[in-house]
């Protein structure tokens, strides 16, 4: 918590206001390791022994942390592509293949 400089000011701001620490019930050290497991690419049970809290938070805090960096992302990459009279063609190529179907080669890319 901040407090207001002025003695006579009894206010107190919370430095998280703004950011993804705001209005969140768990600790920040919690956060923290959420954040790392995110970077890392843990599965959500791995994401659940490592850290012990619910699935229902930890599935709020990855589509939180999908969301910042989307943002992100989108903030620093926002060039047009083409321009007046440039015709873009978009080649409709599937590079990603489903979770579930793991170890299947995908038609065409080799």
């Amino acid at each position: 918590m901040m407090r207001c400089n002025n003695k006579k000011c009894i206010k107190r701001y919370s430095i998280f206001i703004g950011s993804i620490f705001e209005k969140s019930k768990l600790k920040i050290s919690e956060i923290l390791r959420i954040i790392y497991c995110f970077a890392m690419k843990f599965t959500l049970e791995e994401f659940r022994l490592h850290i012990g809290i619910r699935k229902e938070s930890l599935i709020k805090w990855n589509k939180k942390l999908r969301n910042v960096l989307v943002e992100e992302y989108n903030s620093l990459h926002c060039k047009k592509v083409g321009s007046i009279n440039f015709t873009v063609e978009i080649d409709e190529t599937h590079l990603y293949s489903n979770r579930r179907i793991i170890g299947k080669k995908l038609v065409g890319l080799i």
